[in-house]
C-alpha cells in the first residue's frame, strides 16, 4: 500500500531555486496544490533566517523554517525560536588562526549577522548574491572576546582540495565536538555536533504529528544527505553529484527543469 506523504521538506539553493535564485511557476504550482491537500511544505536550508524567510512568504508558507542546516528552527508566524544550537567561540578562534595561516576565508554567523576579517572576493560575491550585509571586523580578537557563542562558521576557498583539507583538519582536532558538511565544492559549514537537516526535519514533523515514513525530502548537496536518508522518500535533484543520487530513493530533474515540482507531482499529487 502506498504511503501518503504528509510533509515535504525542500532545500533552497540548487533545489527549489533556479540558478537565478527564482522559483519556477511549475514548482510554485505543485507546492500550492500540495498545500491545498493539507501537506505541510517546509524549507530546510543552510541559509540564515533573513535570506530564507522571503521565499517562505513568497510561497505563502506558514510552517517553521529550518535554517543553518537544522541549527536554527523558527516559527515564521511569530518568529519564535523553536530550536537554536550554538557552538563555542573558542572553536571560532582556533579556526580563524588556521584559515588565516592557510590564506583562505571564513564567515562567522551570529544568527542573522555575518562577520569577517576582510571582505575578500568570495565574501563580496556571497554578499552580492544573497543581498545581505557583511560586517568587516577591524579587530577579530576583540570580536571573539565580545561573544561567547555563535551559530555557524563557513569556510570558503576557490580550491576544492583546500576545503577538503580544512575538513580533515577539523575532524582531526575536534572529532566529536563539531559538525562539518560541504554545501558545495567550495563551501564548508561548521556547526553544533549532532544537529543536521535530518534532526530539523524530525523536529518540525513532530510539531505536526507526521511520521518518518510520511516525509519526503528533496535536495542536491552533501548538507541535504542526512534528511534524504532520514525521509520516507529521499529525492535527489538531477544536478546533484553521484554520491547524493546513489543514496537517494529517487532522482528527479535538475533545478533548471522543475525538479521539485515533478517530484511533488509524482509522490504527492498522483492518485
Amino acid at each position: 500500500m502506498k504511503t501518503t506523504i504528509k510533509m515535504v521538506a525542500i532545500d533552497l539553493d540548487g533545489t527549489l531555486l533556479q540558478d537565478d535564485l527564482k522559483i519556477s511557476m511549475q514548482d510554485r504550482h505543485a507546492i500550492d496544490r500540495a498545500r491545498r491537500r493539507g501537506v505541510k511544505v517546509v524549507i530546510a536550508t543552510g541559509r540564515m533566517y533573513s535570506t530564507t524567510v522571503k521565499y517562505a512568504r513568497d510561497l505563502d508558507l506558514d510552517t517553521p523554517l529550518i535554517c543553518f542546516n537544522g541549527a536554527y528552527i523558527t516559527d515564521i508566524e511569530n518568529k519564535k525560536k523553536l530550536e537554536h544550537y550554538l557552538i563555542s567561540m573558542e572553536y571560532a578562534k582556533r579556526i580563524h588562526q588556521e584559515v588565516t595561516r592557510r590564506g583562505i576565508h571564513a564567515n562567522y554567523y551570529l544568527e542573522d549577522d555575518i562577520h569577517v576579517a576582510e571582505l575578500t572576493e568570495l565574501a563580496a560575491r556571497y554578499q552580492e548574491r544573497l543581498a545581505v550585509p557583511i560586517h568587516v571586523e577591524q579587530d577579530m580578537q576583540a570580536f571573539f572576546e565580545a561573544h561567547e557563542e555563535l551559530t555557524k562558521i563557513t569556510i570558503q576557498s576557490k580550491e576544492e582540495e583546500e576545503i577538503n583539507s580544512m575538513a580533515r583538519w577539523i575532524e582531526k582536532v575536534w572529532p566529536k565536538e563539531l559538525y562539518i558538511v560541504r554545501s558545495n565544492a567550495h563551501f564548508l559549514e561548521v556547526s553544533h555536533p549532532g544537529i543536521t537537516k535530518a534532526t530539523g526535519v524530525k523536529r518540525v514533523a513532530e510539531e505536526f504529528g507526521v511520521q518518518q515514513e510520511e516525509i519526503m525530502c528533496i535536495g542536491d548537496n552533501h548538507n541535504d544527505l542526512s534528511m534524504l536518508e532520514y525521509a520516507g522518500i529521499g529525492v535527489a535533484m538531477g544536478n546533484a553529484d553521484s554520491e547524493i543520487k546513489d543514496k537517494s530513493d529517487f532522482v528527479t530533474e535538475c533545478n533548471k527543469n522543475n525538479g521539485v515540482g515533478l517530484a511533488i507531482e509524482k509522490f504527492v499529487l498522483e492518485d
